[in-house]
């Protein structure tokens, strides 16, 4: 992968471009899904090194995170949340301390059993047991689409936005990507975020149909998402 313009002689600067302006054109009141597709070795990390670099220069917050390191949902999670929380204290964006204690949480059962704005289809596909406790219950109450720490964040952040880039989705543990997935569209469809990823989505389709064969088509489940 490069980071200079200058060394983009297969012209990929021009698609990180056409991303960020559909980016940027979509409301900030808005969560969007982007998608960018490709073999290994296409450009896809170039892609976003790209999109990084764009983006912070209209003065988005911007941050990586890769969720193949992880082997259960709940690391998963609380990988999210420490990285999210660390990015917000480094722009200098207010945090509520209900999330500073986040990561330590993770595997202990909640006392509160509220998993607040989660929609059913969510529970449905964890299960309800499991969404009141560990990390996603956690992450759930704090991001609540219409809690007072979203906005907060809002009221901080203003016009800017805050962009997730996703990278080798399709090196991800294929048990967790449905509900990877399922979770930018549920739980992680805040206002003002926008999520970028990048993978083969052949790979990412078969491994979605092999962990649900009622779904028949990878790729129909994508475009939902």
């Amino acid at each position: 992968p490069i980071n200079l313009r200058e060394e983009d002689d297969l012209d990929r600067w021009r698609l990180a471009a056409e991303i960020t302006g559909m980016v940027e054109s979509t409301s900030v009141d808005w969560s969007a899904r982007v998608g960018v597709f490709g073999k290994w070795g296409e450009g896809k990390t170039t892609v976003l090194r790209f999109i990084e670099h764009l983006l912070e220069k209209q003065g988005s917050v911007v941050f990586w995170f890769n969720p193949w390191a992880n082997q259960t949902f709940n690391d998963l999670l609380a990988d999210f949340g420490e990285t999210l929380l660390r990015v917000l204290t480094d722009a200098k964006l207010a945090v509520e301390p209900t999330i500073k204690g986040l990561t330590r949480q993770v595997g202990r059962k909640l006392r509160d059993t509220s998993v607040g704005a989660v929609s059913e289809g969510l529970a449905g596909a964890f299960g309800k047991e499991k969404l009141l406790q560990g990390s996603i219950a956690l992450i759930a109450n704090w991001l609540k689409i219409d809690g007072p720490q979203v906005e907060e964040l809002r009221s901080q952040l203003k016009d800017r936005r805050i962009v997730v880039l996703i990278d080798d989705l399709d090196r991800c543990v294929p048990e967790l990507l449905p509900k990877l997935l399922m979770s930018l569209r549920e739980l992680l469809d805040i206002p003002g975020f926008t999520f970028v990823l990048a993978f083969d989505d052949e790979i990412v389709g078969d491994a979605l149909v092999s962990m649900n064969p009622a779904w028949a088509e990878g790729a129909r489940f994508l475009d939902k998402i």
